[in-house]
C-alpha cells in the first residue's frame, strides 16, 4: 500500500524535537521501540517519534511497513494499519494529543508535527484508494489533564482517569484535574465525573492485595527484597505498580530475555510512571544475568531500521 521510500521521503518533510527518520533512528532507542510497541517480526521501521521525557523511547510511535505502532503512558501497545488510518478523521486537541477517530489516540504529551505528517500519509493512501473525506472529529472536551504525586500526566479521557484511580495508580483523595473550558485545577473528588474513582480505589484498599488461603498476607513494609529470577505471581502482586497480570508478564518476559537487570528496565516494560518506579525500587533484586549484554548497534530480533 506504501512502499518504504514513500513513507520516508513524507517523513523527511517534518522535524521536531525526538523524531528520527531512516538512518537517524538511534539504534538503542529503535530496541525499545520495537519491544515497547510490540512490532513483529521482521517489520521495518522507517521513523520514530520519541514521546518519553527521559528519551528512552518506550513511549511513542513508529512509522512501519504495515501501519503505525505506538505507546501511550499507562496503556498497552497499540497498532494501526495504513488502510484503517486512511479511513479514520485526524485531529489534535490544544493539549497535543493527536485524535485518530474516536477511539485511538497518540498523546504526544507536547506540540508535534505529527498530525500534518500522518494527514500528508493519509492523503496518499486515499488516493490510491478513491476513498471520501472522512467525517471530522468531534471537539474533544473530555481530555483530562491530571496532577497527581507532584507530575502532570495527560491528557486522558475519563475512563481512563477512573481506571488510574481504581488500579492503584493515583490516589483520588491527592490528586487534581483539569480541561479546557475551566477556569482553574479542582480537587479529582470535587468533579461530579470522578466521584466514582473515589469509590474504586477505597474498594481497593480495602480488598488488599490477592492472597492463597491460609497464607499470611506480607505488608511491604516487612518485605524483603524479592529476586526476580525465582518470584512467583503471588510474591509480586502486593508491590507498587503491580497487578497478577503484570506479575505474570514480567516474569514471562524475564526468563525470555535472560534476566532483567534494572528496576529502570521492569518499570519500562510495566509503563510504570517514575513515582512507582522509586517505590518499586527496594523490593526487588536481580541475580539472574544475562550472559552478554547487546551490543550498542546491534539489531533487537532481526528486526530492521533502513533507508533508502
Amino acid at each position: 500500500m506504501l512502499s518504504g521510500a514513500e513513507i520516508l521521503e513524507i517523513c523527511r518533510r517534518y522535524a521536531w524535537d525526538n523524531f528520527y527518520v531512516g538512518e537517524a533512528v538511534p539504534a538503542e532507542k529503535a530496541q525499545n521501540a520495537f519491544k515497547a510497541f510490540a512490532v513483529p517480526e521482521g517489520e521495518t521501521m522507517y521513523a520514530l517519534a520519541d514521546f518519553t521525557f527521559v528519551g528512552n523511547a518506550k513511549q511513542g510511535v513508529a512509522l512501519c511497513d504495515s501501519g503505525i505502532y505506538w505507546r501511550n503512558m499507562w496503556s498497552r501497545a497499540d497498532f494501526l494499519s495504513w488502510s484503517d488510518l486512511a479511513a479514520l478523521p485526524l485531529k489534535q486537541s490544544k493539549l497535543g494529543a493527536v485524535h485518530m477517530g474516536a477511539d485511538d489516540l497518540l498523546n504526544t504529551g507536547a506540540k508535534t508535527q505529527l498530525l500534518p505528517l500522518l494527514q500528508e500519509v493519509q492523503m496518499l493512501l486515499r488516493s490510491r484508494m478513491e476513498m471520501p473525506e472522512a467525517a471530522p472529529v468531534a471537539d474533544s472536551a473530555e481530555q483530562w489533564l491530571v496532577f497527581a504525586n507532584g507530575k502532570q500526566f495527560g491528557p486522558y479521557d475519563q475512563q481512563t482517569i477512573i481506571d488510574m484511580a481504581g488500579g492503584g495508580m493515583i490516589d483520588p483523595a491527592q490528586a487534581h484535574a483539569w480541561r479546557e473550558g475551566m477556569p482553574e485545577w479542582k480537587p479529582l473528588l470535587k468533579i461530579p465525573e470522578f466521584e466514582i474513582a473515589g469509590v474504586l480505589h477505597t474498594r481497593k484498599q480495602e480488598a488488599g492485595p490477592p492472597a492463597e488461603a491460609g497464607v499470611l498476607k506480607k505488608t511491604r513494609e516487612t518485605l524483603k527484597p524479592l529476586d526476580l529470577a525465582t518470584a512467583t505471581v503471588d510474591d509480586l502482586v502486593i508491590l507498587p505498580g503491580m497487578t497478577r497480570a503484570a506479575a505474570a508478564s514480567l516474569i514471562d518476559e524475564n526468563k525470555r530475555c535472560g534476566g532483567f537487570t534494572s528496576t529502570e528496565d521492569v518499570a519500562a516494560f510495566l509503563n510504570l510512571p517514575p513515582h512507582e518506579l522509586e517505590a518499586l525500587r527496594p523490593h526487588i533484586t536481580f541475580s539472574e544475568r544475562r550472559s552478554a549484554p547487546l551490543p550498542p548497534h546491534a539489531p533487537l530480533h532481526h528486526k530492521r531500521v533502513v533507508d533508502f
